[in-house]
């Protein structure tokens, strides 16, 4: 395979791991400023199974020489969020916001953070402070539209997901969305309506079938949804 990934996944799927981890290694010692060989050597750990707190110690260490790099920020912060170290990928982010505060993918790896520390009123305001400054992007809205969700907050989950449609109207996940808030909210009709809508806009899609299935459940119509999945899919 091509490419720095490829040579890890070779290096590893021929139990020469080591070799690629001591290359790395190498590259490190002559040059410590070397993000990329930073980001190599943290990947083939965490590819063959090292403890977390080796993969973070590579990280921190080229963060170190590189104190403004997003990608090794975002790399620690990344992993973090994945081994459900929360309360880490949000030091990591509040360290990343403090060298690179200007950056969207930090302030939207904090947003995730503090959303997963369950701190979402901040997470909220993060989402909402990104969306000020990327104009065109749904990313933010659909951030907010999980928090406000998570906080049974129906309508501005709902409103955060119209914003996103705007910008993208046929965003697939974000129509289904639209379809759990309904029926989570209890707006059943509303629920099928926007079901109803995704069929029309993409009549491909199974999610559409699916989600008036969904609701058809909760209207307590399961003969109705089975038929419905039955001729559908």
């Amino acid at each position: 395979p091509d490419g720095p990934v490829g040579y890890i996944r070779s290096r590893v799927a021929d139990g020469k791991a080591e070799d690629a981890r001591n290359r790395f290694r190498t590259v490190i010692a002559k040059d410590p400023r070397n993000q990329q060989a930073a980001m190599l050597l943290a990947a083939t750990l965490q590819k063959t199974g090292a403890p977390v707190s080796d993969v973070v110690a590579v990280l921190d260490k080229s963060i170190a020489e590189n104190l403004t790099s997003v990608p090794l920020r975002l790399a620690k912060i990344k992993i973090m969020l994945a081994t459900g170290d929360a309360k880490g990928a949000l030091e990591a982010a509040l360290a990343a916001q403090a060298n690179v505060p200007d950056d969207a993918s930090v302030l939207y790896a904090l947003a995730q953070a503090q959303q997963a520390t369950g701190d979402l009123s901040q997470a909220e305001a993060t989402y909402g402070k990104l969306a000020g400054t990327t104009r065109g992007t749904i990313a933010p809205f659909l951030g907010q539209a999980e928090v406000f969700a998570a906080s049974k907050n129906w309508p501005l989950a709902r409103a955060a997901l119209m914003k996103a449609l705007e910008l993208k109207p046929d965003h697939l996940p974000a129509r289904l969305a639209l379809v759990d808030v309904a029926v989570k909210s209890g707006a059943l009709q509303e629920a099928r309506t926007a079901a109803l809508d995704i069929q029309k806009r993409m009549p491909a899609q199974a999610a559409g079938y699916r989600a008036e299935a969904q609701v058809l459940d909760a209207m307590k119509q399961p003969a109705a949804a089975e038929k419905l999945l039955r001729d559908t899919l």
